[in-house]
């Protein structure tokens, strides 16, 4: 009894093939449901369906999403979401929620080609009544653009 030994049959968090059974179970995993690795940038897949296109970044355990079609993202979402235990760390709420702006619309990125920005018709004693903390809104906002979200820089600028 004491000489047994026994085989893993998953990789165990610690151990030094843990990574790459991680990395190879996603990898499969991604590409099951249509995403293809980038062959230049490994940690890069990316699907396409029509015209619309879904990015998919991988740094060791962290995934990031993007793309240019809602739908499609979300679906990507509920996939990873059905197969892995995922957490959302619900960054864009929580913003929303401090700067008392989750009921406000949302706007597509980038605008329009072309479109023209107009001055605030407020006045500034009144812009000052708005007690709105600009500058740490802006700074949230460029720290969400710099961690997860690129798509919004042109917004936040």
């Amino acid at each position: 009894m004491e000489h047994l030994v026994c085989k893993h049959l998953k990789a165990i968090y610690g151990l030094k093939q843990a990574p790459k059974c991680w990395y190879l179970t996603l990898h499969e995993f991604l590409v099951s449901i249509s995403f293809e690795r980038c062959i230049k940038e490994v940690c890069l897949y990316i699907k396409r369906v029509g015209d619309s296109m879904v990015l998919l970044t991988v740094y060791v355990d962290d995934i990031t999403i993007t793309g240019n079609d809602n739908q499609e993202i979300e679906k990507a979402c509920d996939a990873l979401k059905q197969r892995f235990e995922m957490t959302d760390l619900g960054y864009v709420e929580q913003l929303l929620e401090k700067f008392n702006m989750v009921d406000s619309n949302p706007v597509s990125t980038p605008e329009v080609v072309g479109q023209v920005l107009e001055p605030s018709k407020l006045n500034p004693s009144e812009m000052k009544t708005l007690n709105l903390p600009y500058r740490e809104l802006v700074g949230s906002l460029q720290y969400l653009v710099t961690c997860t979200r690129p798509d919004i820089a042109n917004a936040v600028l």
